[in-house]
């Protein structure tokens, strides 16, 4: 067995100007040494009438993609390429996101593949697997970030982790393995039968992660939404870099994501400071001197604000005019005003022994008598004048 083998493939019909119909490959850097040189014909062997360049040993094997034959990472079906020189086929193509080695077909390819005709530059048309998926999984804001040379493919509503490229998919084109093809959410409110991750979320590809790709993402309480964005990294996503709501706070950040800010009550309950909002310096409560104000104390009165709070000037004056009360002030109640039974004047001149009773002055037991001992008058008495003592 020869000791070394070249991969690096390009379409030898470029080189030879003829064939069968079928794609042929040969290394580009044909080895001067006596070492091995790969054909490969669409997995199968050479024709005798495929010609050979000179210094090519002709009894070189194929190497069989399919069957397993192709080591990793040396152009097979598959591989990451850059270009469609690091490829068998020679065709470098997007799937999943990233730009991979296809392979020339009959009918069949794998899932989410699809058998095309394509134009490779510098040899005839060839039929190639062509991905159905190439942006499948892509972080995306618009159906146009989903776009390629296969079409365009909708942006999919993944929830709170954001949006992604989804994949047209039915009975006759399935999903690539991995994906379920199902009726589910676009990112503009829709709805479209497409490839959806069965894990229920997308895993960064190489090109994303280069890209540094985004998606709109959002986090929801019981505050608000507040939206940012899902970034692709080299560690993965690197989830929702959005503020997560909390209650609105005087700080100069819109906390609770409404589009405004510091929307707050900054009033600390005190009537001698003029309260307001100061942004990142919070909230400002400055000194109102000499305004009137109320300390809260219903037996006080002429408060006034200074350094030292608000102070009164003078207790509060109860007196309700009742002699049948007795006045005070009580903190926490204020004026009260309890009976009493003094001596009073009911205003009649013509009772006696006047006594306060349930707030008011009652009229006393004793008689009043107008008696001057005089036979010549007669004696009345007026309530208003008292006596009367007419002739």
């Amino acid at each position: 067995m020869r000791s070394r083998i070249a991969i690096i493939a390009v379409s030898v019909l470029s080189l030879l100007g003829c064939g069968d119909g079928n794609e042929v490959f040969v290394t580009s850097d044909a080895p001067s040494d006596g070492g091995d040189v790969l054909l490969f014909v669409d997995g199968e062997s050479p024709g005798s009438d495929i010609g050979v360049p000179d210094g090519v040993e002709s009894d070189v094997l194929p190497i069989d993609i399919d069957a397993g034959g192709c080591p990793a990472g040396s152009g097979c079906f598959g591989d990451p390429c850059d270009t469609p020189d690091d490829c068998f086929s020679g065709v470098c193509t997007m799937h999943l996101g990233d730009q991979v080695c296809s392979k020339t077909c009959d009918e069949d390819c794998p899932p989410g593949w699809q058998c095309s005709l394509v134009t490779m530059a510098g040899s005839d048309p060839a039929q190639v697997c062509v991905s159905k998926a190439g942006q499948l999984c892509r972080p995306c804001t618009t159906h146009e970030d989903c776009a390629s040379d296969e079409g365009e493919a909708p942006c999919l509503s993944y929830g709170e982790a954001g949006a992604f490229c989804g994949a047209p998919c039915d009975e006759t084109s399935p999903c690539p393995a991995g994906y379920s093809c199902e009726e589910t959410s676009t990112s503009d409110g829709g709805l479209s039968v497409q490839c959806v991750s069965e894990s229920g979320a997308c895993e960064c590809s190489e090109t994303s992660t280069s890209l540094a790709l985004s998606t709109p993402c959002a986090i929801t309480n019981t505050w608000g939404t507040c939206h940012g964005l899902n970034r692709c990294a080299p560690q993965g996503l690197t989830g929702c870099d959005a503020l997560t709501p909390a209650q609105e706070t005087c700080n100069g950040i819109d906390d609770d994501c409404d589009d405004e800010v510091d929307e707050v009550d900054c009033d600390d309950g005190d009537p001698c400071t003029t309260d307001s909002c100061g942004a990142e310096a919070g909230c400002i409560h400055e000194l109102a001197e000499g305004v009137d104000c109320d300390d809260g104390n219903p037996c006080t009165t002429g408060e006034v604000c200074s350094d030292d709070g608000c102070t009164s000037t003078a207790a509060k004056d109860c007196d309700d005019e009742n002699p049948c009360t007795t006045d005070s002030c009580v903190p926490d109640l204020g004026c009260v005003h309890e009976a009493n039974a003094a001596p009073c004047d009911d205003g009649d001149a013509c009772t006696l022994g006047d006594l306060c009773s349930d707030e008011a002055c009652q009229a006393g037991v004793e008689s009043f008598s107008c008696e001057d001992q005089n036979p010549c008058t007669d004696q009345t008495c007026d309530p208003t004048l008292g006596c009367i003592f007419v002739a």
